[in-house]
């Protein structure tokens, strides 16, 4: 990822801050080498490991620049993607939160559902319709409001660009900057990371529903419905049956059929419902809930 972005800022304004989750491999020394005495980049270690919320929010807290682009360590930055945000945010300055399309990789596809420049609000980001996006997002409007990433073991990130869009909608700038690399392990979308942290899942979708809550709409009901029987799921795989069925009553009530199966299912125990999970997982919905 470094090598794909470092050419690309030089002599342009940008600030490159760095946070190491406390990572186990050598990673945060060969930072400390690689960087020394760089004065345009910054270097953080977390004082444990915490999942990506909070290690972007140790960079957000030292951020002096106007804007915020937040890069993963699985990304591969497309060439020329610094111009393309750096003249975005010079055309679209009114917005405080731009979004770019992206690239799967290798197979270089598009894997949002956007096709247009224009304004994105949030029923239409909450509805999941505009698919995988990268914001660029402006820092004094997080930092004036108390905004940060949720303090998610398992990202989460989407919370918060839902918080800034139930304000006033952002801006689609239909040009890839990055390319979404999904051949390493380990990624929330597998069926292996659900099965070993429902928890952390259940976490996420909580938090969904909790800002579907606050921010009520008829045209996100089938939304709020999925995002309850997503919880009541992972509740159930992380072994809380009360607050796993009672995310799925929830589901019911908002018209969700699926989660009647679910919450017939949730009563012959734990390890045949996590069985009947990995077959709808490996058979019927090939992404997580």
């Amino acid at each position: 990822m470094l090598d794909s972005l470092l050419p690309q800022v030089s002599g342009k304004p940008v600030e490159i801050l760095i946070a190491d989750d406390r990572s186990t491999d050598g990673t945060w020394e060969w930072l400390q080498t690689r960087f020394a005495g760089d004065p345009g980049i910054h270097v953080f270690r977390m004082e444990q490991n915490g999942g990506p919320g909070p290690a972007r929010n140790l960079c957000l807290a030292s951020a002096g620049g106007d804007y915020f682009l937040p890069i993963d360590s699985d990304f591969i930055v497309a060439e020329g993607a610094i111009d393309v945000v750096l003249g975005a945010i010079r055309e679209h300055g009114e917005y405080s939160l731009l979004f770019f399309p992206c690239l799967h990789y290798p197979d270089m596809r598009r894997i949002d559902g956007v096709r247009r420049p224009g304004e994105i609000g949030y029923g239409e980001f909450v509805l999941e319709h505009v698919g995988e996006l990268i914001p660029v997002a402006r820092l004094d409007w997080l930092k004036t409001r108390g905004l940060g990433y949720p303090q998610l073991r398992a990202g989460g990130e989407g919370l918060l660009w839902a918080e800034m869009l139930a304000d006033r909608p952002g801006f689609f700038v239909d040009q890839p900057i990055i390319l979404y690399r999904t051949d390493v392990t380990g990624r929330i979308c597998t069926l292996e990371y659900q099965l070993a942290h429902p928890a952390d899942l259940a976490a996420i979708a909580d938090a969904t529903i909790e800002l579907l809550a606050r921010n009520p709409s008829p045209m996100l009901r089938s939304t709020h419905a999925r995002k309850c029987l997503a919880a009541g799921a992972y509740h159930l795989l992380a072994g809380n049956a009360g607050t796993g069925r009672r995310r799925l009553v929830s589901a019911i009530a908002l018209g969700c059929l699926p989660a009647l199966g679910a919450l017939l299912a949730s009563f012959t125990g734990r390890g045949v419902f996590g069985s009947l999970f990995r077959v709808y997982r490996t058979r019927l919905a090939k992404s997580y809930l």
